[in-house]
Parts: structure tokens; sequence; C-alpha cells
């Protein structure tokens, strides 16, 4: 299967959403489960944790620490937190280079002359799920790079013409 060529977890599953002009029939996740830290969609997704520095600082403060030792934890904060981010930029170039592939791969093109890419958080079980389309758009595969993926507007159907 090309998806699995790719890392992709494949399910096959017919979407429920009545105002889409085709019937859905299957689902890529990256994972087997959840992919609540995905690319897909993220910069509509609420924004990630910006740390107060200044806030910090006082909480210590208050904590009635000595100046070294404010300076000290703080530096290990900050670390922590440059070190996330820092995780989380090469995850995430790693999954647009995963969705991108397939995206492109040429045996998805001697297969199919579209395919559909939509970004949806569950709120419980897929299989449970009614999904409302909010819009649908087209876009030819040569348009597609890591902005496409990270502007996914939540419910809205894009096909990709192959």
């Amino acid at each position: 299967m090309i998806a699995a060529d790719h890392g992709l977890n494949f399910v096959e599953y017919t979407l429920t959403a009545s105002n889409i002009s085709v019937e859905a029939k299957f689902h890529l996740t990256r994972t087997k489960d959840c992919d609540c830290d995905s690319v897909l969609g993220k910069k509509h997704k609420a924004n990630p944790e910006v740390l107060n520095w200044d806030k910090e600082r006082s909480k210590l403060e208050r904590k009635r620490f000595s100046e070294n030792r404010i300076a000290l934890l703080i530096t290990q904060k900050q670390k922590v937190y440059e070190d996330r981010i820092a995780q989380e930029t090469i995850s995430d170039a790693e999954e647009t280079k995963t969705w991108l592939s397939f995206l492109n791969d040429s045996r998805l093109k001697t297969s199919l002359p579209e395919i559909g890419i939509m970004y949806h958080q569950f709120s419980g079980m897929i299989t449970n799920e009614k999904v409302n389309v909010l819009s649908e758009v087209s876009l030819p595969v040569s348009k597609l790079d890591s902005d496409f993926l990270k502007e996914l507007k939540e419910d809205e159907a894009v096909w990709i013409k192959l």
C-alpha cells in the first residue's frame, strides 16, 4: 500500500458528511490513535505555550529564592522550553516530508486523478462522528509545500489534482 510505504496508517472508513461532493472512504493518519500534535492545520490550532519569563521570575521571587537561584532556574526553564520547540520543529519537518512524499508519489498519479485531504479534530470515536465539511477547494499537486499543510483549515476538503 502506498500510504504504508510513507509511514502513514491507513484505515478504511466511510466518512459521514452529507455536504461533500463525493463519498470519502479512507482515513490516513501518522499514528494509530491521535494526531493532536500534527503539522496539519497547525497555524489554526491554539497557540503553543509561550512562557512569560517576567511572570516566571515573579513566581520565584515570591518563594523568596535568591537572585542566583532565580537566574539558574530561569535558565534551566528556558533551556527546556527551547529544546521542546527545537524538537517540535524537527518533528514538523519530518511529518511534512512524509505527507509531501506521499502526495507526490507517482503511484498515486497512475491510480487516482485526485486525492482529498482534510484536517478535522475528532471529539470522540472516528466511526461515530459526523463531519460537517465547511468548504471544498481544488489545488494542483505542484502547489503543495509545508505551508499548505500548516494552513489547512479545519473541515475544509482540499482536492489535490494529481
